[in-house]
């Protein structure tokens, strides 16, 4: 199972980008995709506080990345035939094989990305403390793409104030570059250090997702990172 988590700061296009994708892959026959948009998972209390211009702190992205890590490995587990509506199948159908998950969550750093990925927040100890769902990742159930959108700020600040019906403060734009921290993978994920050997499929890119570049040049970055054939 592909797991396509488009990520970045407010006003990047994390939502837009997800749709054309959908729209990408329905149009190339594929069967079997699901979205979670990761503002549904955010708590009534974090969507004030982010409408009043309060940024979020760990201890309020902690259980919203649990979340959706928790909604993740149960698609990697089992057939959910009773999706909750914070998981939109956009395909109507289902194979455990063939399955690509896209998720649009800021995952502005390490940390919050690890907490996506595994849905714990405790790394000295190894990968047996993890709850049992989280093992496929350390098994290749479950290949994970994050895919930092990236645009310039004088865009994302004119984007924000052009947006409508959002309880994102525009204000909070700084707090999140200032948040945004484009560590790999790699410098935490060790062969042998933190998960006893077991090897987890967890990669960040960026793609340039200013309003200059065409949509299937992005959409062709995108599926070229998560290895998707669309031919």
């Amino acid at each position: 199972m592909k797991v396509i988590v488009l990520c970045g700061v407010c006003g990047c296009g994390k939502s837009f980008v997800a749709n054309s994708l959908i729209n990408t892959l329905k149009n190339k026959n594929f069967k079997n995709i699901y979205f979670l948009e990761g503002d549904d998972f955010h708590s009534n209390e974090n969507k004030l506080k982010m409408s009043n211009g309060i940024a979020l702190n760990d201890e309020d992205r902690k259980p919203w990345l649990f979340s959706i890590h928790n909604k993740v490995m149960s698609l990697s587990n089992t057939i959910d035939n009773n999706l909750n509506n914070n998981c939109e199948d956009v395909t109507n159908n289902y194979n455990k094989d063939e399955t690509i998950v896209i998720i649009s969550c800021s995952a502005l750093t390490l940390t919050y990305r690890l907490w996506l990925v595994f849905g714990v927040d405790n790394f000295e100890n190894n990968y047996l403390n993890c709850n049992e769902n989280c093992k496929n990742n350390l098994n290749g159930v479950v290949e994970w793409y994050f895919i930092h959108l990236n645009v310039k700020k004088e865009e994302l600040q004119k984007r924000l104030m052009e947006r409508n019906n959002h309880f994102m403060n525009p204000n909070l734009l700084d707090s999140q570059l200032n948040t945004l921290d484009l560590t790999p993978f790699e410098n935490s994920l060790q062969k042998g250090i933190l998960f006893e050997n077991c090897y987890c499929k967890a990669i960040l890119e960026s793609v340039d997702n200013s309003m200059e570049r065409k949509e299937e040049e992005i959409m062709e970055d995108i599926t070229t990172i998560s290895k998707i054939k669309l031919n």
